[in-house]
């Protein structure tokens, strides 16, 4: 290999002429079997770990897939527990715990959208369109991008990830404006049930966000 000037090129990494990697070794009088293939693994071309190799279709050095700095394929499994733990947690809240309790009298969920839908009139806020078809959307629509978010792999990853971050948000802030303006700011009147639904939207939002696995870094040189 010459340089531009006609002169040899010095030793060191350069574009691998084949195209199979990202660079291979010039040792200043002809090309080595050293070889870098882009994705944190160097060494001698011999000893390339066979899980690295792609399969049929162009080489590594423009590899697809999950690179060194991209993390694993596979979902995470911490983001799928986490997830499924605040949609749980969100589901306890929404349909199992009570809203309101007076004096040994207890309202959950159910009871508060039948009364918001037979008996206020011009109900403050936006109480009337949340018990109506906004918290089935937090119960159901956000766990379910979210679960997708997780399994999804590069931009679709990426996009769904913002999706659910505003779907979730917008669920939070409509979830606590609503109960707030039922009670008209007497948020002492609540039991449990808002405050663990509410818990379980924000749990879900950060299970999105954790990482995946990395794949394990390799030593090019083996066993010591």
């Amino acid at each position: 290999m010459t340089t531009p000037g006609g002169g040899p090129a010095a030793p060191g990494w350069y574009p691998d002429p084949q195209g199979r990697f990202a660079h291979r070794y010039f040792d200043g009088s002809g090309w080595t079997d050293q070889i870098d293939d882009g994705r944190g693994w160097h060494g001698p071309e011999s000893g390339w770990p066979a899980q690295l190799r792609p399969g049929p279709g162009p080489g590594a050095g423009g590899g697809g897939g999950g690179g060194a700095g991209g993390g694993g394929d596979g979902p995470s499994t911490a983001g799928v527990t986490v997830v499924l733990l605040g949609a749980l947690t969100m589901m306890l809240g929404l349909f199992s715990l009570p809203w309101l309790s007076d004096e040994g009298e207890t309202a959950s969920l159910e009871d508060i959208r039948v009364l918001v839908d037979r008996y206020v009139v011009d109900a403050p806020g936006i109480v009337g369109a949340y018990f109506g078809v906004g918290v089935f959307f937090a119960a159901f629509g956000v766990p379910i991008v979210a679960l997708a978010a997780v399994f999804a792999r590069g931009p679709l990853r990426r996009a769904l990830m913002v999706i659910t971050g505003v779907a979730g948000g917008l669920a939070v802030v409509c979830h606590l404006l609503a109960c707030r303006d039922l009670v008209d700011g007497h948020i002492e009147e609540y039991s449990a049930g808002p405050w663990v639904a509410a818990a379980g939207m924000v749990i879900t939002v950060v299970g999105v966000s954790l990482p995946r696995p990395r794949a394990p870094r390799l030593d090019p040189f083996g066993p010591r």
